[in-house]
């Protein structure tokens, strides 16, 4: 994770790499499974930090 200086192609703020985004999601198929629907509407409810 890299923080933007604003003058980059992406514009302002927080730019992630593919391997932080991929890690992202396995966590949360992995949660999915774990934790059923108490996650999936855990999810619906709060908000995503990115």
């Amino acid at each position: 994770m890299t923080a933007g200086n604003g003058n980059d192609r992406h514009g302002p703020g927080i730019r992630l790499h593919p391997p932080v985004i991929y890690a992202i999601a396995r966590e949360e198929r992995y949660l999915e499974k774990l934790f059923g629907r108490d996650y999936l509407d855990y999810k619906a409810r709060v908000r995503r930090w990115l």
